[in-house]
C-alpha cells in the first residue's frame, strides 16, 4: 500500500519533468532589425522556431495577425537540424503608409511533438515600430499668408497694337484659308459649288410646259400623259411639303394632305383628282382629250394656289399698291 502511495507522486514528477524539458527545447522568436523607418519602408521581420527533432510547425497567417501593417511577400524556409532539434524560420516584408508607432503583437505558434499528442501553442514577445513622415520639415511652424496680387497698369497704345495683333491673325488665317480652297478647286480636290436648287413650284411649272410640248395628247398617248402629269404633281407636293409623295399611294397622301393644305374645297379637289390618275395608270381607263386637258389646267391651279411667294415679292407688290 505504501509502495503504491509513492509511485503516483513519483510519476506526477517524472512527467513534469518531461514537460519542461520539451518546453526547453523549443524556442519561438520574432525578430525585426528595424525599430524607426519611413512611410512606405520595406521592414524585414523573421518568425523563428527551434523544436525537437520531428515535430510539426503551425504559423501563423501574418496577413491577419501583422495588421494594420501590410504584409508584401512572405517566405517560408526548409527545416535546419541541429543536433537533435530542427530550425525553421518564416521571413516576411512589411510596409506602413501611417506614421506613428506600430506594435508588432505576439504572435502564436503552434508546436505539434513527435509523438503525436496535441499541439503547445507558444507565443512570440511584442515588437514595436516608430513610422516617421517621409515629407521634409517646412521650417514654417504657422500657415504664412498669401500676398495679395499687384495691378499692373495697361496704357492705352498696349490695348491698341494688342487688339491690332489680333486682328492681323485673324487676317491672316482667313487669307490663308481662302488660298488653300482657291488651291484645292484649282487642282481639282474641291467641287466648284452648283447653283442654288429650283423651288419647287418653278421645277413644276418648267415640267409641266414640257409636257405640254411634248404633243402626248396629239399622238394618242393619253395614258401616259396622265402618268407624268401625275409623277410632277406628286413630285411637287413631295418639295413643297416634305413628305415622300413619290413613294407613298394615294390613300396615305389623302390622309396627311389636311395637315398640309387648309383648304377644304382644294384638297377634295386633289384627292378627286389622285382618284382619276389611279383609274387611268392602275384600272387603264384612258381618258378623253378634254379631260386630259382640264387635269392639266388644274394641275397648274394646285401649284398656283400652294406655291411659297417670297416676301420680298410681297413687300414689293405692297409698296407698289400703297397711294402716292
Amino acid at each position: 500500500m505504501t509502495v503504491r502511495k509513492l509511485t503516483f507522486p513519483i510519476l506526477a514528477i517524472i512527467c513534469l519533468l518531461w514537460v519542461f524539458k520539451v518546453q526547453a527545447q523549443v524556442d519561438i522568436e520574432l525578430k525585426t532589425d528595424v525599430q524607426q523607418a519611413t512611410v512606405g519602408d520595406w521592414i524585414p521581420v523573421t518568425l523563428s522556431a527551434t523544436v525537437p527533432r520531428g515535430s510539426e510547425i503551425v504559423w501563423p497567417v501574418l496577413e491577419e495577425t501583422l495588421n494594420p501593417l501590410v504584409v508584401l511577400n512572405i517566405q517560408e524556409k526548409n527545416p535546419v537540424s541541429r543536433g537533435d532539434q530542427d530550425y525553421q524560420e518564416v521571413t516576411a516584408t512589411v510596409a506602413a503608409y501611417d506614421t506613428g508607432t506600430f506594435e508588432i503583437p505576439s504572435l502564436p505558434v503552434i508546436v505539434i511533438l513527435p509523438d503525436g499528442g496535441e499541439g503547445i501553442e507558444y507565443f512570440t514577445a511584442p515588437r514595436t515600430v516608430f513610422i516617421a513622415s517621409v515629407l521634409p520639415d517646412s521650417g514654417y511652424p504657422n500657415i504664412v499668408d498669401i500676398r495679395s496680387q499687384v495691378d499692373v497698369p495697361i496704357s492705352a497704345w498696349e490695348i491698341i497694337w494688342k487688339a491690332l495683333v489680333l486682328v492681323g491673325i485673324v487676317a491672316a488665317g482667313y487669307g490663308f484659308y481662302r488660298l488653300m480652297v482657291w488651291w484645292k478647286r484649282h487642282k481639282g480636290e474641291l467641287p466648284i459649288p452648283g447653283p442654288p436648287p429650283i423651288p419647287p413650284h418653278e421645277l413644276a411649272y418648267r415640267e409641266l410646259m414640257e409636257l405640254q410640248e411634248q404633243k402626248l395628247l396629239k399622238d394618242g398617248k393619253l395614258s401616259e400623259y396622265y402618268f407624268r402629269l401625275s409623277e410632277i404633281i406628286r413630285r411637287y407636293l413631295e418639295g413643297r411639303y416634305g413628305f415622300p409623295a413619290l413613294e407613298m399611294a394615294t390613300w396615305d397622301i389623302k390622309q396627311v394632305l389636311p395637315d398640309y393644305i387648309d383648304k377644304d374645297e382644294l384638297h377634295r379637289r386633289i384627292e378627286e383628282w389622285m382618284d382619276s390618275s389611279d383609274m387611268v395608270k392602275f384600272a387603264k381607263d384612258i381618258p378623253g382629250w378634254d379631260e386630259c386637258e382640264q387635269a392639266l389646267a388644274f394641275a397648274y391651279k394646285i401649284v398656283d394656289e400652294t406655291k411659297i411667294i417670297p416676301s420680298l415679292i410681297n413687300s414689293k407688290q405692297s409698296q407698289e399698291a400703297e397711294p402716292a
